[in-house]
């Protein structure tokens, strides 16, 4: 590797780094030296890992119009390279904006074309990460079940591979839809389970976990109930997507 291009992957990985612990504005400057790197190098794959990953820290400061434009440039990059991979990145990534907009639907086309990436490169975490997604976007559309199903798939692979931060995730949403479907005891069950976990992390998400698990344990057991939509994202959904 020359030093242009080991100097662009640092930029990459720094820029990563900033964004996992919420310094974002920093995150962005990284990610777009990365770029003017890339572009002077001629490299399109690296250029497109770089807009997705300026997408994504514009994406977390609640610039949704600045990261949808981002994502859909970096898809661009990533397609002409065939790096499906990245691809599948950021198709979660702009399949979360959408998310948070409202537009489960378009979120959910998005997620499920990650998905077939994913299972098609044998990228397990991948997998489990757009199962995850899904289960999201279904349960906020009201569709409970389907919800359930998608996460204990995901619950199953994150487990098989040690991601515990997904697990956690899947273990909160699994708790959720189960109280809507009336099984409060299990759901404060699963719940607990997932507070552990994230405060074993220390998930940026920990608190609202707590938060809700103390909401679930003062709620009377209910019969199921006709599902209805719930739009309002998560203080969990705003860390992680």
């Amino acid at each position: 590797m020359g030093r242009q291009a080991a100097e662009c992957q640092s930029w990459g990985n720094l820029g990563t780094a900033y964004r996992n612990i919420g310094e974002f504005q920093k995150s962005i400057e990284a990610h777009q030296q990365q770029l003017a790197t890339a572009r002077e190098l001629g490299d399109r794959r690296a250029e497109g890992n770089a807009l997705c990953g300026i997408g994504s820290a514009y994406a977390r400061l609640g610039d949704v119009t600045q990261a949808i434009d981002l994502y859909e440039q970096s898809l661009v990059a990533l397609r002409e390279t065939e790096y499906l991979r990245g691809e599948g990145v950021a198709l979660g990534g702009l399949g979360r904006v959408y998310a948070k907009l409202g537009q489960f639907q378009k979120a959910i086309e998005l997620f499920n074309r990650r998905l077939e990436i994913t299972r098609e490169i044998n990228d397990r975490r991948g997998e489990g990460e757009s199962l995850g997604q899904l289960g999201r976007a279904y349960f906020q559309l009201g569709e409970t079940q389907k919800a359930l199903e998608l996460h204990e798939q995901a619950l199953e692979i994150h487990r098989e591979i040690e991601n515990r931060r997904g697990e956690s995730i899947d273990l909160f949403y699994l708790g959720m839809a189960l109280a809507k479907l009336g099984e409060q005891a299990k759901a404060v069950e699963l719940a607990e389970a997932s507070l552990k976990i994230a405060e074993e992390i220390e998930a940026p998400w920990a608190e609202t976990f707590r938060q809700r698990l103390a909401e679930l344990r003062e709620e009377p057991p209910r019969d199921p109930a006709p599902q209805q939509h719930h739009h309002a994202a998560t203080e969990e959904q705003r860390s992680t997507g």
